[in-house]
């Protein structure tokens, strides 16, 4: 992928057939205080990463994948720059928050090889390739109070459902590591559909928002993520399920009805799909 850092026109968006998203946990050695600690104190814990690859047909496929970076933080980063590489990243403040903590984390380990990290992490703001989404809705900081757990409910979104951000420290203290991955996998599942929400009112295209939500909700019960499953069974699956259903059974009856028309048109013309010195190139002629 090469990154142009120069503005583009407003024409630009961000692509929506390969993309990443990403979302990290961390923690704080050593820290006591109530306020919420600057972002260089941070250390990863895990990144959960979602790739969605949208085919020609509009079908979305998926990968789940949680980066463990506990005592193995370079490894961690190798295996990360993998998956971002040529797509499109989507965050929730990953400007802000994710994406420095992973740049600094690679200074640390002298990961300098980390080119993917590092070209999203200096990705113009207003560019194409990082669709950081608390700056989409808010448009750039002028509507202000637009978290991801509010946004998720004003949308019927379920969001924080394993724990909550400020209980990690104590999670992972706690060794329950476990349960610091599921909430991890479920904030990057409701950013994904965050994102899929924008880009169809991006485009003005409810079929993204239908054939994502319904495609991710397939591919959740597919693979048993049972601390998904809200995401696969709220009301607007269930909406985009059936707006699926219908399109595919308007796309039938299409296909019935020129089926049957280009039928008509060979019978009144004689032609015999049996024989093919009759049938040289007349599908090319039919204009339907």
């Amino acid at each position: 992928m090469k990154f142009n850092q120069k503005p583009r026109s407003s024409g630009d968006a961000h692509d929506h057939v390969r993309i990443v998203v990403v979302d990290i946990e961390t923690y704080v050695p050593n820290f006591e205080g109530d306020d919420f600690p600057p972002w260089p104190m941070h250390r990863p814990i895990c990144a959960s990463v979602l790739t969605a690859d949208r085919d020609d047909l509009g079908v979305v496929r998926f990968n789940l994948t949680t980066i463990m970076f506990s005592d193995r933080e370079i490894e961690a980063l190798a295996e990360l720059e993998l998956l971002l590489e040529g797509r499109t990243l989507v965050t929730f403040n990953g400007k802000g928050f994710d994406l420095p903590v992973l740049a600094l984390t690679a200074m640390k380990n002298r990961k300098f090889d980390a080119s993917n990290l590092s070209n999203l992490w200096r990705a113009y703001k207003f560019g194409p390739y990082h669709c950081d989404l608390a700056d989409q809705y808010s448009q750039f900081g002028s509507a202000r109070g637009a978290s991801l757990a509010t946004l998720c409910a004003a949308l019927d979104i379920s969001v924080k459902q394993s724990a909550h951000g400020d209980e990690v420290g104590k999670l992972y203290e706690s060794g329950e590591i476990e349960t610091i991955k599921r909430y991890c996998e479920e904030d990057v599942a409701a950013t994904y559909l965050l994102f899929l929400h924008w880009i169809a009112f991006r485009h003005s295209d409810a079929d993204l928002l239908v054939t994502g939500c319904a495609h991710l909700a397939r591919f959740i019960e597919a693979e048993g993520l049972d601390h998904l499953l809200a995401h696969a069974r709220y009301a607007r699956t269930y909406w985009a399920h059936a707006e699926l259903n219908k399109r595919m059974a308007a796309h039938l009856l299409r296909d019935l009805k020129i089926a049957s028309s280009r039928e008509i048109w060979r019978s009144d013309l004689g032609i015999s799909g049996d024989d093919p010195e009759n049938d040289d190139d007349d599908d090319d002629q039919i204009p339907f």
